[in-house]
């Protein structure tokens, strides 16, 4: 029969990432909407949103800073695919939108200073952006047919 004490259990985020197959992927932290008083925010109420989504966007431009720090530092061997993905137009006038994004006025033009992504953690060198016109990368992106080219894991090729 087993032991009457339980054994300790840890847990914990802090986990080797594997070899290959690896992606880091950066969604819309972009000019649009994360600096105050700008794109979405320009004609925002006096004090929308609050100081608190403030600090949350702060906070996660840390996190992602230091997840692509990590990810930079690898070895070659071991790289770290970083995607960077923004919403923005694949024209100047929008035409191509999705209507969801027409409808909810999440317009960016092509190559405005609101499609960039936030200089805190602008892509490098060769690193990959892709512009979406719709709100999932899978739909309105190639992304998914970079993966298998770069090892990277889908439903279809694990």
């Amino acid at each position: 029969r087993g032991s009457t004490q339980a054994k300790a259990m840890v847990f914990t985020r802090n986990v080797p990432l594997r070899d290959r197959g690896v992606a880091l992927l950066v969604v819309d932290a972009q000019n649009y909407a994360w600096v105050p008083g700008k794109g979405v925010w320009a004609d925002a109420p006096e004090g929308a949103p609050s100081e608190y989504f403030w600090r949350r966007v702060e906070a996660a431009t840390a996190n992602i800073a230091s997840l692509l720090d990590a990810s930079r530092a690898r070895p070659d061997a071991t790289r770290v695919e970083r995607v960077f993905t923004v919403i923005e137009a694949l024209t100047r006038d929008q035409r191509d939108l999705s209507l969801d994004y027409k409808i909810s006025k999440l317009g960016v033009s092509r190559g405005s200073w609101e499609a960039q992504v936030i200089d805190a953690i602008k892509p490098e060198g060769d690193e990959i952006l892709l512009p979406k016109t719709s709100s999932s990368v899978f739909v309105s992106t190639n992304i998914s047919q970079r993966r298998p080219r770069r090892n990277l894991p889908s439903r279809r090729n694990p």
